[in-house]
């Protein structure tokens, strides 16, 4: 039966958290059929979304507010996340209605946002971390208060100080970048000038059995091309870091911003662990080589001393020694690349492996 007591207490229950009665249906209740389940598939009118890899963040007022992980009504995750930020622009512009507005309306399987009527976005199970009941809640709850924090912050941004206070500094960034652009291209120079004048002549011609392969002016140009532009990947970086940091000084292009953090940060990842990855196959290249080596340097030796009358073989001319130690090395360097190369980075790239096979049939052929 109902009493007087529980009946004030589900009428209290909506203040203390902060939630208003939308029916029947609390907070706590919606909580419960919010917290995710352990498929990360949702359901909707165009049938079950998949959980991305890559969660797509939603900004407001200079900050990322929240990240989305599954699209919803037909829409892919990123449409959504633009559609969401599209609804806050037109709600921070409507200055009728007060930050302290926001509240949170619970639905069936989902919790709207809305400031005053004004609906915000929802969350489905799949946008929660993955935390218990009470746990979601007080998430839901600190999540309305940083949308009333944003809405505010992005409001006072677009005071006419607050922009020209951006522009100042995204101008002070401008400038700052281009002395460093000239202070690099000066030092560029600079270090082209030592390159040319002072390490290219000393470089020695490369010669293979008295005939020159590279001279030392090839050597040197080769030098300059390779190692000269070492100014041009700081330029790079210099540049990149200047339009992300320009881009998030304004809420129109804060999310061009993350996708150019995202992209550098992703890419930067996928190198350290592509280098971390390659580092025991070519620590144990290097051991190979330095083993097959040691052998060349023993059947140069025995050789030597065969040549020389030292060390006798029977029915072996010493005459023989010198072809046969120029075969010996071919033989141990073959063994050496046949040995090392399944452990190079790549070999199982098909292009390396093609490249391979045309060298194999190239020397096979003479």
């Amino acid at each position: 039966m109902l009493t007087l007591r529980s009946l004030a207490l589900a009428l209290l229950f909506p203040f203390v958290v902060g939630v208003p009665v939308v029916g029947a249906q609390s907070v706590t209740d919606s909580v419960v059929t919010l917290v995710p389940a352990p498929a990360a598939v949702v359901a909707d009118d165009d049938g079950p979304t998949v959980r991305p890899e890559r969660p797509i963040p939603v900004f407001l007022g200079g900050r990322e507010l929240l990240s989305l992980h599954v699209g919803r009504d037909g829409m892919g995750v990123r449409d959504r996340a633009a559609a969401i930020r599209d609804r806050l622009v037109v709600a921070v512009a409507d200055t009728t209605l007060a930050a302290s507005e926001v509240r949170l309306v619970p639905r069936e399987n989902a919790v709207e946002f809305r400031l005053g009527r004004r609906l915000l976005f929802v969350l489905v199970p799949e946008d929660l971390p993955p935390l218990d009941r009470t746990e979601t809640e007080a998430w839901l709850q600190r999540l309305a208060l940083e949308v009333r924090e944003g809405i505010a912050r992005e409001r006072a941004s677009r005071e006419p100080r607050a922009r020209l206070m951006s522009v100042a500094i995204g101008a002070a960034w401008t400038l700052g970048a281009w002395l460093l652009a000239l202070g690099v291209l000066a030092l560029g120079r600079r270090w082209r000038w030592w390159l040319h004048t002072v390490v290219s002549p000393r470089l020695p011609a490369i010669r293979v059995r008295g005939t020159e392969v590279l001279s030392r002016r090839q050597i040197g140009s080769l030098l300059l091309g390779v190692l000269g532009r070492a100014d041009l990947p700081v330029l790079l970086v210099l540049g990149y870091t200047w339009l992300t940091t320009v881009f998030a000084r304004f809420p129109v292009t804060q999310s061009w911003s993350w996708e150019l953090r995202r992209f550098a940060v992703e890419r930067s990842s996928e190198l350290v662990r592509l280098v971390l990855a390659a580092l025991p196959g070519l620590l144990t290249v290097a051991f190979i080589l330095w083993v097959f080596r040691a052998f060349m340097r023993l059947s140069d030796r025995f050789f030597d001393r065969v040549a020389r009358g030292a060390t006798t073989l029977p029915g072996f001319h010493p005459e023989l020694a010198a072809p046969s130690r120029r075969l010996a090395r071919i033989v141990l360097g073959l063994a050496a690349i046949i040995t090392a190369y399944p452990y190079l980075p790549g070999a199982e790239s098909k292009a390396v492996q093609g490249i391979s096979v045309l060298v194999g049939l190239m020397v096979s052929l003479g």
